[in-house]
């Protein structure tokens, strides 16, 4: 109270010390793992649990919880990437904001017709 009465401004807050995270000593071990991925066929690629599942089997990473290691692992995958010069993979040519070139009504089924199927007349008054 007696310090509120002195001065009228606050006093500035104490700067608080950043202290090392858990997984800063596994996050080489991490990279090794993501950077060996880029290799390996698609289907033998680590997933964020078998990566977690390593960290406590031969690291002993018992204090390192699922979501840090995910959420290191989801923003380093992409930069190990591009830093190895395999850059973003698109599936796909369409981007979802090209426009519709057609109206889906114009599009003509293909309807078989053969031994046992009659054509089917396209409308009623056409005679």
């Amino acid at each position: 109270m007696q310090r509120a009465l002195i001065s009228a401004l606050p006093e500035p807050q104490k700067k608080t010390r950043t202290r090392a995270a858990r997984l800063d000593p596994y996050k080489p071990v991490i990279d090794a793992i993501l950077k060996a991925d880029l290799t390996a066929p698609r289907k033998q690629r680590h997933t964020v649990k078998r990566i977690y599942d390593r960290l406590l089997d031969e690291h002993e990473a018992a204090h390192v919880s699922y979501q840090v290691v995910r959420a290191y692992v989801a923003a380093r995958r992409e930069e190990i990437r591009i830093q190895a010069g395999k850059g973003v993979v698109t599936r796909s040519s369409h981007r979802p904001t090209d426009p519709q070139t057609h109206r889906p009504t114009d599009q003509q089924t293909h309807r078989p017709t053969g031994p046992g199927r009659r054509p089917r007349p396209t409308s009623a008054t056409s005679q």
